[in-house]
This record gives structure tokens, sequence and C-alpha cells, in this order.
């Protein structure tokens, strides 16, 4: 079984901070509300104290709600591959599975980050890629089916050696053009 993870950018750098920041945010919010309760018990803390608390908590779950649904698919998922399927695994989501005999196409779909620079997806599917996801390949999730992976060289030229041209074709052809930019 071949593993593919994020490029090293991501698992040396974001991950990590990532997981710092968060980590941070909530040892934060447990000492400001370790606190509160402790002047309110002893009747210094009033009103405010409680919008502010509240204020934080809002603001840490629409982050952590942020990096549910726009960033943990992203730093933390995985693409296993063996003899007859393709798994995409990532922590606390369902794993999802095609297997290599159902694949019909395999490509490159750019997503149009906040930052206005596009960054490339491997997309592995059995039915052609839809026309209105384009450019928004962010707003596709994996399912059985459908999987698409950070592009790196290394799951790239795995693919192509691994599968028919007719199969990698945009594939094939996202890689020549890349060549010809450099």
């Amino acid at each position: 079984m071949i593993h593919f993870r994020p490029p090293k950018a991501i698992r040396w750098i974001a991950m990590p901070l990532t997981i710092v920041l968060f980590s941070l945010a909530l040892s934060t919010i447990m000492n400001l509300t370790l606190l509160f309760v402790h002047e309110y018990q002893e009747g210094v803390s009033g009103i405010k104290g409680l919008f502010g608390l509240l204020f934080l908590y809002a603001g840490t779950g629409y982050g952590f709600y942020i990096l549910r649904i726009g960033l943990w698919d992203k730093l933390f998922s995985s693409i296993c591959v063996d003899e007859n399927r393709i798994v995409w695994k990532c922590p606390l989501r369902k794993r999802r599975t095609i297997l290599q005999s159902s694949v019909r196409f395999i490509g490159v779909e750019a997503e149009n980050a906040f930052n206005g620079l596009e960054y490339p997806f491997i997309y592995i599917s059995m039915a052609p890629y839809p026309k209105e996801y384009a450019h928004k390949i962010d707003k596709l999730p994996c399912r059985d089916g459908f999987l698409k992976y950070w592009y790196t060289d290394e799951l790239a030229a795995y693919l192509l050696h691994h599968f028919s041209n007719e199969q990698t074709r945009r594939l094939a052809y996202y890689q020549q053009t890349n060549k010809r930019k450099r």
C-alpha cells in the first residue's frame, strides 16, 4: 500500500501551526472562563464580563467551524493506493473509496483561494468533472466515486504510470502545460 500525504510545507508548517493556534484558543477560553467564575463568586464580575466571554465563545466556535468546513480535509487527509482501490482518509471523517477498475477520469482542477491564488487538486472520479464547479473544487466534498487531493508531483507521477492514457489525459495535459510555463 502506498501513502500520499499533503505537500511538505503543509505537513511541517500549516498542520502544527493550526494545532498550536487552536490549542491556545482553547486554553485561553478555559482560563478566561475560570477567571470569570472566580470573579463572579466574589461578586466582582458583571454583565460585561459575561458578554465578553460569550463573544469569545462565539469567535472561537466560528474559528472551529471554518477549520472543520474549509481546512480540515486539506490539512489532515491522505490518499492510500493498493492493488485494487484508492482510499481517501482523514481523521474525524468517513473514509472514501473508489475501486481502480471503476476509475474513468483523473484530472486536475484548481481551487480559487481567498488570497487570489489557484491551488491545484487532483481528482479521481467515476464520472466527468461537473462544469458548474469549474475552479470551485473546494465546494465538492469527497465521496465514494469522487476523490480529490492536493496536487503533488509524486501522486501525479504514480497515477500517470499506473493508469491508462485515456483515464489520465487531463492530468497529463496539466503536467505538460506546467512544464512549458517553467
